[in-house]
């Protein structure tokens, strides 16, 4: 959903400073979501940070879809930054902690990469035929379905090796 930022800005008739304004914002907000991560690393459980960190990119998604003015607009995108930064700082740690030699990292970078492309162009397909309120809404399952499907099978390998290690 954030591929179509400045479109859902220009959709609901924001200036083009407004939004230009807001997006510039937002990668301040998306620094303070990279400190936080730092911050609380030793606090707050790998699992619960990634939950947390995907719930709140979820939610941040469904906000931008259905941006109606320039408050939710800006929500969208600062809620979207923060905890996407967020969540991505434990990421590249899990990927760390999964793989020393760094190959799981690079390869979940590219395919984040790759979902960008694929998702801009689906997201695109939605948006034309039927509105961006509908790509929030795809960003939102998007991330409840990794939530549910892929996060256990990352929490059992990050507890067999977390075992390994004891062992």
């Amino acid at each position: 959903v954030y591929s179509f930022s400045e479109r859902i800005g220009r959709h609901i008739h924001l200036t083009p400073e407004v939004i230009g304004v807001v997006l510039s914002a937002g990668l301040f907000v998306g620094l303070a979501g990279s400190s936080l991560a730092a911050i609380v690393a030793d606090r707050v459980s790998r699992t619960r940070a990634l939950c947390l960190g995907m719930v709140g990119t979820g939610a941040s998604c469904l906000i931008l879809g259905y941006s109606e003015n320039t408050i939710s607009f800006a929500a969208g995108i600062f809620l979207y930054m923060l905890f996407y930064m967020f969540i991505y700082c434990f990421f590249l740690g899990t990927a760390a902690q999964l793989d020393a030699t760094g190959r799981v990292g690079a390869l979940g970078g590219g395919m984040e990469r790759l979902s960008y492309s694929v998702g801009v162009w689906i997201g695109g397909m939605f948006a034309q035929y039927i509105s961006y309120s509908i790509i929030g809404l795809l960003g939102f399952l998007g991330c409840m379905l990794g939530l549910l499907l892929g996060f256990p099978s990352l929490f059992r390998a990050l507890r067999v090796r977390d075992d390994l290690i004891v062992d």
